[in-house]
């Protein structure tokens, strides 16, 4: 039979009839705990798997400024075109990639918003040419 008891009380008086006894299954019980122990280690763990599909920017910035046309030389002249480049490294395609660019001032970009179709895993990365420039005279 089961007992059950709270401290400060009195021990039931009545039994209470199970209806026969089962077998237990002690390689099921094992195998729970087993599983059960992998669960909370899993999530009590301070390891944090990456997943394996990524979106990968690299930034191509070169060390020179573009050429000033027309022979001006005032702060509107000033402007540097980089390339962006973005790729993915899952097996599939993603439908649709928007990157937004957002400089600090006083520098603005010819694109602030860029929407990619088509990103596929493992090909060639789609490359984003950018012209950022100043937007004030003043650093």
């Amino acid at each position: 039979g089961v007992s059950l008891c709270f401290l400060g009380t009195e021990p039931p008086q009545q039994v209470v009839y199970t209806g026969g006894q089962k077998e237990l299954n002690y390689e099921a019980m094992e195998e729970e705990h087993r599983r059960l122990l992998s669960v909370i280690r899993d999530a009590t763990s301070d390891r944090k798997v990456e997943p394996s599909d990524q979106i990968t920017l690299r930034a191509q910035v070169p060390s020179a400024l573009d050429p000033v046309r027309g022979g001006g030389s005032s702060w509107e002249s000033v402007k540097v075109t980089a390339k962006l480049f973005v790729s993915f490294t899952g097996s599939d395609t993603i439908d649709t990639v928007v990157v937004t660019i957002s400089p600090p001032f006083p520098f603005t970009v010819s694109q602030p918003t860029v929407t990619l179709q088509g990103v596929g895993g493992r090909g060639t990365p789609h490359t984003v040419p950018l012209t950022f420039s100043l937007s004030s005279p003043s650093l």
